[in-house]
């Protein structure tokens, strides 16, 4: 409501005192910017307009963080640390993903579905990139105007979530180059991506779908 703004420092709950700080770090002339985990105890809506405020900033900006979808649309230069050894990647972490899969797919003659499944993986990202913006933009606008479609959104939202995490798994284990050794288990791996490839995109649908119905009936559009 209006009077949050009114309220002490000392009250505000923990995610509230991270948004605060993000807050007055993006308001502040800078050229350089250092974040480490910042999207930790943000809710959804909250971390996609921290995103959005940052696609406008200028400067250049170090991240440190486990949230990769939030680091996709973000990020321009992936810094790997492995094997004592520093590896640079000019792309957003879905490069990264295909470029350190091929690395080691030559190091260890990797079975080439392999390959394929890191390669479709970045073609879908990059062709979803804008449109996940866009439907990120119309849920900021619709929001708390249908309190059961928001709900259906929110459960929707949830699953989604859980599905790309465990995407997000079988992905980082296929490029393990020990398991890359198992035949059997990169078979396992890639029908399981196979599965969350096609639970996705429905989904997805219906969440697209909820949003139509929630911007038609918000009295923001009339």
């Amino acid at each position: 409501s209006g009077d949050t703004i009114y309220k002490p420092i000392s009250v505000l709950s923990g995610g509230e005192k991270s948004r605060l700080v993000l807050a007055k770090i993006l308001m502040q002339e800078s050229n350089f910017l250092i974040l480490d985990e910042p999207t930790n105890h943000l809710d959804i809506t909250t971390k996609e307009l921290f995103q959005r405020a940052l696609l406008k900033y200028s400067g250049t900006i170090l991240i440190v963080s486990h949230d990769r979808f939030f680091l996709d649309n973000l990020i321009t230069r992936v810094i790997e640390i492995r094997d004592g050894k520093i590896y640079d990647y000019p792309g957003n972490y879905s490069y990264f993903i295909e470029k350190r899969a091929q690395l080691l797919a030559n190091t260890y003659d990797d079975d080439f579905s392999t390959k394929k499944a890191v390669e479709s993986k970045l073609r879908l990202k990059n062709l979803n990139k804008m449109k996940k913006r866009k439907e990120a933009e119309e849920r900021n606008r619709i929001y708390r105007q249908n309190k059961d479609i928001l709900d259906k959104l929110k459960s929707i939202e949830e699953k989604i979530k859980v599905l790309e995490k465990n995407k997000v798994t079988v992905e980082t284990q296929l490029c393990n180059p020990i398991i890359l050794k198992d035949s059997k288990k990169v078979q396992n791996l890639m029908i399981d991506l196979k599965k969350y490839n096609q639970q996705l995109p429905t989904l997805t649908k219906t969440h697209k779908q909820l949003i139509f119905n929630l911007s038609k009936d918000s009295p923001l559009t009339n």
